[in-house]
């Protein structure tokens, strides 16, 4: 758990977060196209990011793929560790899993969707199509943990 932050939501990922033991599909190969530079992304970001540790599981058409989702804003996120990059300006559903605060209530994933922008030298980061309460609840409990 990231400190100070919410029992249910910040969890420190696996060790191995991409092992195929802890998902219920093979692994895929890795992408190849690695290693984009950051710097140039850093000056055109137009909400702040929040450091995040959350294991996530997505698909962009075909492909399926593990990882851990590192930080996220209003507008993005950025996945790392990933089992497969997405092809940059590729659609992406990313689920993430949490422990809900109630121990009664079923664990349900945010959905998160949006598309590839860039590859950094181990995952991809996207931007969201829309904007929704998936995107804010998550985005809100990452700004609030950092207070």
């Amino acid at each position: 758990m990231i400190p100070g932050g919410s029992p249910g939501l910040w969890q420190e990922p696996k060790a191995d977060s991409c092992a195929a033991s802890a998902w219920p599909m093979s692994r895929l190969a890795m992408g190849s196209n690695r290693g984009a530079a950051m710097s140039s992304y850093t000056e055109k970001r137009r909400n702040d990011r929040f450091p995040v540790a959350l294991n996530a599981h997505y698909s962009a058409g075909p492909e399926e793929g593990i990882g851990v989702l590192s930080n996220i804003s209003y507008s993005g996120a950025l996945i790392e560790d990933s089992s497969v990059q997405p092809t940059v300006g590729s659609k992406v559903r990313i689920y993430v899993f949490v422990e809900p605060t109630d121990p009664i209530a079923p664990a349900s994933p945010y959905e998160l969707v949006g598309r590839v922008i860039r590859h950094s030298s181990s995952g991809f980061a996207i931007e969201y199509e829309e904007s929704d309460s998936d995107v804010r609840q998550l985005v809100d409990e990452a700004a609030s943990s950092e207070n």
